[in-house]
C-alpha cells in the first residue's frame, strides 16, 4: 500500500518563510524611502534651476538692449513684491510653471540681495502660501548649491566677479534641512545691470 504523500507546506515552514519576507522588508524599506527623499530632492533642485536660468538669460538679453527697448520691468509686479509676472513667466518658461516655487528679480540695490550694478534673479522654494509647501521634510538645503547662512557675504561674494549659483537659506533650526513651514531656500543668480537702463525696481 502506497504511502500518500501530503502537498503543501508546514507550520513550521511557513513560519520560516513569514520571517524571511520580514527580514527581507526590515532591509529594502528604509532604502526605498531614501530613494523617494533622493528623487523629491531632485526634482526640486531640477525644477529650481531650470527656472532660475531660463530667467537669468531673459534678464541678460533685456538688459543688452537699447535702454527703450528693454522689456524687464514691465514684467515685474512691484506691489507683489517684485514677483515675475504669470505672463512673463509662460513666456520665459512654460505654463506648467510649478505651483510650489515663486520667481523674484531683484533690478536695483537691496540691503540683503543685490549688491551695486547688479540684477538677480531669484527662486523661492517654497511659494509664500503654506499649501505649496509639497517637499515638506528632510529636503537638505545643502543639495541645491552654495548655502549662504547670512545675507553679509551675497555684496563681496559677487562683486569678487563670482557668478556661481548661491542659495540664501533660513533654517530654524540649523538641521540643514527644510523640515519647519518657516524654513525656505532661495536659489539666486546675478546679472550685470545695464547702467543706461533706468533700474526703479
Amino acid at each position: 500500500m502506497k504511502k500518500e504523500i501530503k502537498n503543501g507546506f508546514t507550520f513550521l515552514e511557513l513560519l520560516i518563510v513569514v520571517a524571511l519576507i520580514a527580514l527581507i522588508s526590515i532591509r529594502i524599506v528604509p532604502i526605498a524611502v531614501q530613494s523617494v527623499k533622493n528623487s523629491r530632492v531632485k526634482a526640486l533642485v531640477n525644477d529650481m534651476e531650470l527656472i532660475g536660468t531660463a530667467v537669468l538669460s531673459y534678464c541678460q538679453v533685456q538688459e543688452a538692449q537699447l535702454a527703450g527697448s528693454c522689456k524687464l520691468e514691465g514684467a515685474i509686479d512691484v506691489v507683489n513684491g517684485n514677483v515675475l509676472k504669470q505672463d512673463a513667466l509662460n513666456q520665459i518658461v512654460d505654463s506648467n510653471f510649478p505651483a510650489h516655487l515663486e520667481v523674484k528679480v531683484y533690478l536695483k540695490d537691496s540691503s540683503w540681495i543685490t549688491p551695486s550694478g547688479y540684477g538677480a534673479v531669484t527662486v523661492w522654494y517654497p511659494k509664500a502660501a503654506s499649501s505649496s509647501r509639497i517637499y515638506k521634510g528632510n529636503i537638505e538645503i545643502s543639495s541645491l548649491g552654495f548655502p549662504l547662512k547670512s545675507s553679509a557675504d551675497i555684496s563681496s561674494w559677487v562683486s569678487a566677479g563670482n557668478n556661481a549659483m548661491l542659495v540664501f537659506t533660513y533654517d530654524q533650526n540649523g538641521d540643514s534641512q527644510l523640515d519647519n513651514e518657516t524654513d525656505f531656500a532661495v536659489l539666486c543668480y546675478y546679472f550685470k545691470l545695464n547702467p543706461g537702463h533706468s533700474h526703479d525696481k
